[in-house]
Protein backbone atom coordinates (compact mmCIF):
# COMPACT_ATOMS: atom_id res chain seq x y z
CA UNK A 1 0.00 0.00 0.00
CA UNK A 2 1.50 3.34 -1.04
CA UNK A 3 -0.98 6.15 -0.41
CA UNK A 4 0.02 9.79 -0.85
CA UNK A 5 -1.94 12.97 -0.26
CA UNK A 6 -0.76 16.43 -1.23
CA UNK A 7 -1.57 19.67 0.55
CA UNK A 8 -0.79 23.23 -0.55
CA UNK A 9 -0.25 26.02 1.97
CA UNK A 10 1.38 29.41 1.53
CA UNK A 11 2.83 28.45 -1.85
CA UNK A 12 4.40 25.21 -0.59
CA UNK A 13 3.35 21.70 -1.54
CA UNK A 14 3.45 19.09 1.25
CA UNK A 15 3.12 15.36 0.60
CA UNK A 16 1.91 13.04 3.35
CA UNK A 17 2.43 9.33 2.77
CA UNK A 18 2.71 6.04 4.60
CA UNK A 19 6.20 5.30 5.92
CA UNK A 20 8.34 2.83 4.00
CA UNK A 21 11.09 0.56 5.33
CA UNK A 22 13.76 2.77 3.76
CA UNK A 23 12.45 5.72 5.84
CA UNK A 24 13.50 4.08 9.13
CA UNK A 25 16.91 5.76 9.51
CA UNK A 26 15.57 9.21 8.59
CA UNK A 27 12.74 8.81 11.12
CA UNK A 28 15.23 7.86 13.84
CA UNK A 29 17.41 10.87 12.98
CA UNK A 30 14.56 13.39 12.89
CA UNK A 31 13.06 12.17 16.16
CA UNK A 32 16.42 12.69 17.89
CA UNK A 33 16.75 16.14 16.33
CA UNK A 34 13.24 17.23 17.34
CA UNK A 35 13.78 16.05 20.92
CA UNK A 36 16.73 18.40 21.22
CA UNK A 37 15.08 21.46 19.71
CA UNK A 38 12.05 22.08 21.88
CA UNK A 39 11.24 22.23 25.55
CA UNK A 40 7.57 21.44 24.84
CA UNK A 41 8.05 17.73 24.28
CA UNK A 42 8.18 15.23 27.13
CA UNK A 43 11.64 13.90 26.29
CA UNK A 44 15.18 15.21 26.56
CA UNK A 45 17.41 14.69 23.53
CA UNK A 46 18.22 10.97 23.32
CA UNK A 47 15.65 9.90 25.92
CA UNK A 48 13.41 7.18 24.53
CA UNK A 49 15.72 6.82 21.52
CA UNK A 50 14.37 4.60 18.73
CA UNK A 51 16.95 3.26 16.32
CA UNK A 52 16.53 2.25 12.68
CA UNK A 53 15.52 -1.30 13.63
CA UNK A 54 12.87 0.04 16.01
CA UNK A 55 11.32 2.18 13.30
CA UNK A 56 11.47 -0.75 10.89
CA UNK A 57 9.37 -2.73 13.39
CA UNK A 58 6.84 0.14 13.67
CA UNK A 59 6.59 0.34 9.88
CA UNK A 60 6.21 -3.45 9.49
CA UNK A 61 3.51 -3.50 12.16
CA UNK A 62 1.55 -0.84 10.26
CA UNK A 63 1.92 -2.74 7.00
CA UNK A 64 0.49 -5.86 8.65
CA UNK A 65 -2.36 -4.10 10.47
CA UNK A 66 -4.74 -2.12 8.27
CA UNK A 67 -6.23 -0.27 11.26
CA UNK A 68 -3.05 1.52 12.32
CA UNK A 69 -1.05 4.29 10.77
CA UNK A 70 2.33 5.02 12.32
Amino acid sequence: MDIEKQFFANGTCYTIRIARHNDAQALSDIRLQIDGETENLDREKGEGFIDKAGFERFIQSDIENEKTCF
